[in-house]
């Protein structure tokens, strides 16, 4: 009789569970309106993609309040350092006091200060409206979407729960 190879299998019946290594239920670092929602239930989503937008609209002119007052500092600034630099050639002419320079110097140190605090508030604006569009954080899938488009959320809103399948354990 010849000698035959075949595949022995050992099947175990079992009951259990799995269990991912990492489960979050995503939340907002901004309040606002759900503007659109691009997953659902069992989508598979890779770190980045979106998964919540929020309307952006007050976020949008805050940025842009911002950016002006920026161009504004800015010009204040080059202002002060020419009225500077005018007096500064007038005092060796005795056409200005040395006290009205010494202003004038004082002035740029200030509208400094104004154009650092105009640079602070366009980067915060900035980063909040960067902050409306929410990503995932991980690999993953979405075991459960939480919201729908047009809720009102805050900073205490589940958004989805989002499953790391790339580790599970039996």
């Amino acid at each position: 009789m010849p000698l035959v190879r075949i595949a022995i299998a050992n099947e175990v019946d079992l009951t259990g569970s799995l269990i991912a290594h990492r489960i979050s239920s995503l939340s907002s670092e901004v309040e606002g309106i759900v503007e659109q929602i691009s997953v659902d239930d069992g989508h598979k989503v890779k770190r980045g993609d979106a998964i919540v937008q929020l309307n952006q609209d007050i976020a949008k002119i805050a940025k842009d309040t911002a950016a002006a007052e920026l161009a504004e500092s800015e010009a204040t600034l080059k202002e002060s350092i020419r009225r500077h630099a005018e007096l500064e050639r007038l005092k060796d002419s005795s056409h200005a006091s040395r006290s009205s320079v010494e202003a004038a110097k004082a002035q740029i140190s200030i509208d400094e200060a104004s154009r650092a605090r105009a640079i602070s508030n366009l980067r915060r604006a900035t980063t909040l409206l960067n902050k409306h569009s929410i990503l995932s954080p991980f690999a993953g899938i979405v075991n459960r979407k939480l919201v729908e488009i047009g809720q009102w959320i805050d900073t205490t809103t589940p958004l989805v729960e989002l499953v790391d399948s790339n580790l599970l354990r039996l």
